[in-house]
């Protein structure tokens, strides 16, 4: 049987029975009407014998007794569906069985019986073709004998057989979920013997019903302490489908994180499926989780479901003990301190809820019999009862207990120790006593690390002060307090450096161990004496300084100076010229101010540049000494003439002779040597004594150079004119100059002066 989009057209979805439409229900409903009043009409043409006569042929039949008795088959219920299955057939059973009687009873003809059994999906459309009922000995003009169809009024309503075709035709829509088999019997008899067909109609299930919970929701309480494995009913999960159709899984999709539950399903129909919610852990916990919310889904083989919503409130059982935040307290108590005084407030917590998680405090009278304290029983403050006395007693530990309300109290305990702290009205006393070898407090720098300079003692009368605390300040990182088996001791710490911190004012202070505590101080001081460590230093590692060589004995040439970290006569500096120095005779210095000065003439001809050496000592014992270089530069004055080695010169001079020649050489020496410099020559030709054609012109060429200074005189050109200078390439100074005379007079400025004549 092909599909049927029928009721797609009509719902816009897949075919269903049209009760479970919502779309054009009142044009269905009129449809419905007319459907049922053509099915009438098609029982009553049945009904009549002439047209059974006329439509009996070419149905398929086999013999069998005559029964001309109609039945009505109840159908199966949908509440019930196998015993309503068992009904049905046992139904069936007995229609047979009295048309085999009523056969029997008719002169023991045969009866003959034909069987056909066809299948239609439900979704089919109204007057979808369901099969044929025909074959080849059911045929006219047997087809005019029928005399009974028969047919309960679901199938009367469903289906039509045609007897001229024997074709079987739906005449409304199916539901498999409200009858699932169809049986039409349909009696003639062409002879003496009566025959009957029964046509039975399976209608196949399509997934059109998704699975329903009893209920959509549930809410159930369960005690913390239920047992594992402990079961909840849920209800039941229906799906009238029938094979994958119907529900295939059942399951927990949210709500049980950490698997706390499972569901067991039971199967008790062929529709219904029974849910128990399963605990299975051990044991549940009010105090980690108070409520469950689980959604519990039912999914067909299509993939259709339905949820359930399970909320579950777990209730609480006394099963968590008081717990104190802390096992073990502490407190210190000062010994006068007044009753009624709260000293300290302990605190327990209960995980449980209600009168289970409530606390009430106490003290084990065990451990405090004289009641020298109680506690609040609803805050856990904890008083003093009774005056407390060190000297009497100076520590108590009690036991503290936490019980809660619940049925069964459970209880909690911990410890409290009170201690008792002796009244401190005596502030410690200090003393410092130096070491011998460091009278006064004096410590010398080089004194080596772990020393001990002075032993400290404290005393008290009341307690114990020693074991207090002590502090030392201002000791620069130089010293540090250590304790020994019998005493306290100051000892050096790290090397110390006078020159960095000389004296030390210090303070020891000392915190007793009474209450409330005391503070004690003592002030000292430690002088670090001094050792000769550090060399003399000149503020400059060279000098340099410039004097006349005419300076008088005794003129201050320069000051050095040089200084001494240490102290006292380590850093007292005293300076002198090193053994073994140049022209130690012509210099002197001050012991004492450092000033170098001269001791006699000096001489810049002999020494120019002289270089000292100054040594600057401290009056340690070895002194320590340093050094440095102090070059000192005589400045010459020119206080000598230069001289030529004659006073005249004579010569002649060809007139043929070429521009360039040498006609002179003349010398010139300074009594200063290298002290002097000549800075300019020149010659003046003032006159020509001969009447011969000669040049009139010369050029004076230095040849050599200082001291002895030589010129040469050499015609530039020949020339007649009657005077000529020739300066010399340098800039004329102010010097002592002479005067050399050529024929006209030939001047030298600078160094000396002689007389040419040619």
């Amino acid at each position: 049987m092909e599909r049927s989009n029928y009721l797609e057209e009509e719902c816009g979805q897949f075919p269903t029975h049209p009760s479970k439409c919502s779309k054009r229900a009142k044009g269905f409903q009129t449809r419905k009407k007319q459907q049922h009043e053509h099915s009438l009409r098609s029982h009553q043409s049945w009904a009549s014998p002439e047209i059974m006569r006329e439509r009996h042929a070419g149905l398929y039949h086999r013999h069998g007794p005559h029964c001309d008795t109609e039945y009505v088959f109840p159908s199966p219920t949908r509440r019930h569906p196998t015993i309503s299955w068992i009904f049905y057939t046992c139904s069936i059973l007995a229609v047979l069985a009295m048309c085999l009687s009523a056969a029997a009873g008719q002169n023991g003809d045969e009866l003959q019986r034909y069987y056909f059994e066809l299948s239609v999906r439900e979704d089919v459309r109204i007057g979808s073709r369901v099969g044929e009922v025909r074959g080849d000995r059911f045929s006219p003009p047997y087809t005019r004998r029928i005399r009974t169809q028969s047919m309960d009024n679901r199938t009367l309503n469903s289906f039509a057989v045609d007897l001229e075709t024997g074709v079987v035709t739906t005449t409304d829509y199916l539901n498999r979920e409200e009858k699932d088999m169809h049986t039409i019997i349909l009696t003639y008899q062409p002879s003496s013997t009566m025959q009957f067909v029964i046509v039975q109609i399976r209608v196949l299930d399509i997934n059109d019903v998704k699975p329903t919970f009893m209920k959509s929701s549930l809410d159930v309480s369960i005690s913390e302490s239920a047992p594992k494995d402990y079961k909840i009913p849920l209800g039941s999960v229906r799906d009238e489908d029938l094979g994958t159709n119907s529900t295939q899984t059942i399951e927990i999709v949210s709500g049980n994180n950490d698997r706390d539950f499972a569901l067991e399903v039971k199967t008790s129909s062929n529709v219904d499926k029974i849910l128990d919610l399963v605990v299975t852990q051990r044991k549940l916990d009010y105090e980690r989780t108070q409520f469950y919310t689980l959604v519990i889904r039912a999914t067909d083989g299509g993939g259709q479901y339905s949820e359930m919503t399970v909320n579950i409130n777990v209730l609480d059982q006394n099963d968590n003990e008081p717990i104190f935040n802390m096992s073990k307290y502490s407190k210190r108590v000062a010994e006068n301190v007044t009753v009624g005084t709260q000293i300290i407030r302990v605190q327990a917590t209960d995980s449980d809820s209600g009168n289970n998680s409530q606390i009430t405090y106490s003290i084990d009278h065990r451990t405090d019999p004289e009641e020298y304290f109680t506690i609040d029983p609803v805050t856990g403050w904890v008083r003093v009862n009774k005056p407390l006395d060190y000297e009497t007693r100076s520590r108590f530990t009690l036991k503290l207990e936490a019980r809660d309300n619940g049925n069964s109290p459970l209880l909690g305990t911990a410890a409290l120790d009170v201690i008792l702290e002796n009244i401190n009205e005596t502030p410690a006393n200090i003393s410092l006593r130096f070491e011998p070898a460091f009278p006064d407090g004096l410590v010398p720098e080089d004194t080596p690390v772990d020393t001990v300079v002075a032993v400290v003692t404290v005393d008290n009368s009341e307690i114990d002060a020693a074991r207090g605390q002590m502090d030392l300040y201002k000791d620069a990182g130089y010293f540090e307090l250590r304790r020994s088996p019998t005493s306290l001791e100051l000892v050096v710490s790290s090397p110390l450096d006078r020159e960095k911190d000389a004296q030390l004012d210090m303070t020891l202070q000392v915190t007793d161990t009474g209450f409330p505590p005391l503070r004690a101080s003592h002030a000292f001081t430690v002088i670090i004496g001094d050792v000769n460590d550090n060399d003399p230093v000149f503020s400059q590692p060279q000098y340099s300084a410039t004097v006349e060589e005419t300076a008088e004995v005794g003129q201050e040439v320069i000051r050095v100076n040089a200084t001494d970290k240490d102290a006292d006569v380590n850093g007292r500096v005293t300076y002198s010229l090193q053994d073994g120095s140049q022209h130690m005779g012509w210099f002197a210095v001050d012991a004492v101010t450092g000033a170098i000065s001269t001791r006699a003439t000096l001489d810049c001809e002999l020494s120019p540049h002289p270089t000292l050496v100054v040594v600057a000592a401290d009056g340690g014992d070895p002194p320590r000494i340093g050094s440095a270089q102090v070059t000192i530069s005589v400045r010459d004055v020119n206080d000598k003439e230069p001289e030529f080695e004659t006073s005249f010169y004579s010569i002649k001079v060809a007139e043929n002779r070429r521009v360039g020649d040498c006609i002179l050489t003349v010398s010139t020496r300074d009594l200063l040597g290298y002290c002097s410099k000549l800075l300019h020559t020149s010659i003046n030709v003032s006159s020509l004594t001969t009447t011969a054609q000669c040049p009139a012109n010369f050029v004076l060429a230095l040849v050599h150079p200082t001291p002895s200074i030589r010129r040469r005189v050499c015609p530039p050109e020949i020339s007649r004119s009657k005077s000529k200078s020739f300066p010399s390439q340098t800039e004329p100074t102010k010097r002592p100059s002479s005067e050399l005379t050529l024929a006209q007079t030939v001047s030298a400025e600078q160094t000396s002066a002689s007389a040419f004549s040619l």
